[in-house]
């Protein structure tokens, strides 16, 4: 199965949180995995955010980023192509969410016409509620406690 695998899960996975353990194994049996960029921006400030606020040493964070680097370097990596941009704008089965929630759905959306076997992996409710209610498997994990819920 290709495997989108959105920033929460990433972040679960990357900051070794409880939950990641969902994320490694989902992430052992996909093939190939997929990502937005928008989750290596959103991973990032996530990172920044953590050390800013003092609840990432800094250390924590240099060492995330460092392993996301290195651990997605053979992941596709989806551009925030017009497609997506223009199928975001548009109203989704689980409503209200945010513009970051709406563009990794409306990537997902985009993929899946090219990968049928799309599945999703997060660990946010209003992900996994909008991808089941559009019809995509997921791999969802409790919402790290520590992540900021936007």
């Amino acid at each position: 199965m290709t495997l989108y695998v959105e920033t929460s899960a990433l972040l679960g996975w990357l900051l070794e949180e409880a939950a990641g353990s969902a994320a490694i194994k989902a992430l052992k049996a996909a093939s190939p995995i997929a990502t937005s960029d928008l989750t290596f921006v959103e991973c990032h400030r996530g990172l920044h955010r953590g050390v800013s606020t003092g609840r990432l040493r800094d250390e924590v964070a240099r060492r995330a980023a460092n392993r996301l680097r290195i651990e997605t370097a053979t992941w596709i990596r989806y551009s925030l192509s017009a497609s997506v941009l223009l199928r975001a704008s548009q109203p989704f089965p689980r409503e209200p969410i945010r513009a970051p929630d709406a563009l990794h759905l409306a990537t997902a959306i985009v993929l899946r016409e090219v990968r049928p076997d799309l599945g999703i992996l997060s660990f946010d409710d209003r992900i996994v509620e909008n991808a089941r209610a559009l019809g995509f498997p997921t791999v969802a994990g409790p919402v790290p406690p520590t992540r900021d819920r936007r």
